[in-house]
């Protein structure tokens, strides 16, 4: 499930990729405007280059921080605490 939720946030790069490119549509006053604030076109590069320059990258940082599948959850505890979550808000709602 996890697996499929990473997939999901991951499967829509082309439309992420339209949305920037429409943000950015006008290019020239883009840069003209980063390159006045940041005054260095090799570090305006550098800056919006390095961290979308590889995929392989953006899904090792991903698998970094959800590096332990097992240890990140436990369906079992999770739908346990859901469960009682929900109980203690009915409960609750009861009152």
């Amino acid at each position: 499930m996890l697996i499929d939720v990473l997939a999901d946030s991951l499967a829509v790069t082309d439309v992420l990729i339209d949305v920037l490119a429409d943000s950015l549509s006008d290019n020239d006053a883009f840069i003209d405007i980063l390159v006045d604030s940041l005054s260095d076109t090799d570090v305006l590069i550098d800056i919006l280059v390095d961290p979308l320059s590889d995929v392989d990258t953006l899904i090792d940082v991903l698998a970094d921080s959800l590096s332990d599948v097992d240890v990140l959850i436990d369906c079992d505890s999770l739908t346990e605490r859901l469960i009682d979550t929900l109980s203690y808000v009915d409960k609750l709602s009861d009152a």
